[in-house]
């Protein structure tokens, strides 16, 4: 739905509305007038907090009231210059993307084939399917093969790699819709650069600065942190005094005799645990960052309406001058009432519907680091 050409349609038909009230009712003093439209307004507004449903039926009363294919500027029907939402810039200024703040996450799903790549994006399904095959799955399976066919004995001694075993066992099933549905991943963080997400006062920019730079901060942190423990992990088994595996895993001969054998399998292993360790990093925080903004937006949402009342006369003071006449001003004030919250409900709905399509998406994710914190 165009938010904008909708407001503009249905400013039309409040408009008019009120004009043909105006013309029904002339007889009546004028602060009569302003104290009954006032009343109404105010009414109308409270059944909106009531219930969404409310502005869902006001607006296809609008549809029924002016026609989709003849619809005029609403300049040519109010007494006063009404301001076009697409040019109020308290309401709709556009200012950095905050999909900019997921710019560590992306480069960090690219290298671990979790997100599509812009040019050769045939590449992507070879590469991902490769990678899940090859380093994911075969170390937590011959893992925990190894530790069923061990003596009571030597289970208890295999089994000292068990919650490491168990999170790249979870991984294989956390980051499929990652793999499966690509453009649905890549869908999820473009919206983060749309208009509809970004479009924010200047008052409300400070709230969405510090959400981006809070997450950008817990991004790095959970990133350069595992890295830090994967180095840690990798220097403790080269500078073991004797030769380990870095995992138990089954294998059909001795490893440790060989050093080129040993050497090449300690770098698989390394590879495939590298391979848990940034996904864990990049796709975690991926998650909390889509709810963290998700939570900011209706936090904006809150703040607009609760300031409702007093934007709108910041904007009439803006736009009106000191001629224009009271049932004017009126006029003015009850339109843009009503694209206030005619937009900032279409924002809302675009947000829920966001959320649902996340939960969707992501739900097999959720579920499988639940699995994991259960289990550690």
């Amino acid at each position: 739905m165009d938010i904008f050409k909708q407001a503009r349609r249905s400013a039309k038909a409040a408009i008019t509305r009120q004009n043909n009230w105006i013309q029904d009712n002339i007889s009546l003093p004028d602060e009569h007038q302003l104290r009954v439209r006032r009343e109404v307004l105010q009414a109308a507004y409270d059944k909106y907090t009531e219930s969404q449903d409310e502005i869902d039926n006001l607006l296809c009363e609008d549809s029924a009231v002016v026609d989709s294919e003849d619809c005029n500027s609403v300049e040519d029907i109010s007494p006063v210059q009404i301001p076009s939402p697409e040019k109020d810039l308290r309401m709709s200024t556009k200012r950095s993307s905050i999909k900019a703040c997921f710019t560590g996450n992306i480069i960090t799903l690219k290298i671990i084939s979790l997100y599509p790549l812009e040019s050769h994006s045939w590449l992507f399904k070879p590469y991902t399917w490769f990678c899940l095959i090859v380093f994911m799955v075969p170390i937590p399976v011959l893992s925990i093969y190894n530790i069923w066919i061990a003596d009571p004995v030597e289970r208890i001694k295999k089994m000292q790699n068990i919650f490491l075993v168990m999170e790249l066992t979870a991984q294989i099933f956390k980051f499929l819709p990652f793999k499966m549905h690509p453009e649905g991943v890549k869908k999820s963080l473009e919206m983060w650069d749309s208009d509809i997400f970004n479009s924010y006062s200047k008052e409300d920019e400070k709230i969405v600065t510090n959400a981006m730079r809070n997450y950008k901060i817990l991004f790095n942190v959970t990133l350069y942190g595992s890295l830090l423990s994967f180095s840690f992990y990798i220097l403790s088994v080269t500078f073991s005094p004797i030769r380990v595996m870095p995992i138990d895993i089954w294998l059909p001969f001795d490893a440790l005799n060989n050093t080129l054998i040993y050497t090449a399998l300690c770098i698989f292993v390394y590879v495939s645990v590298y391979q848990g360790c940034a996904a864990n990093a990049a796709g975690d925080t991926l998650l909390m960052g889509i709810t963290y903004q998700s939570a900011i937006q209706i936090i904006l949402l809150k703040r607009r309406f609760m300031c409702l009342n007093e934007n709108v006369d910041n904007e009439i003071r803006r736009h009106c001058d000191e001629s224009m006449d009271k049932i004017s001003k009126q006029n003015l004030r009850d339109v843009l009432v009503y694209q206030y919250i005619v937009k900032n409900t279409a924002i809302y709905n675009e947000i829920n519907g966001y959320v649902k399509e996340i939960e969707k998406l992501y739900s097999l994710t959720f579920f499988s680091q639940l699995l994991v914190r259960k289990g550690d």
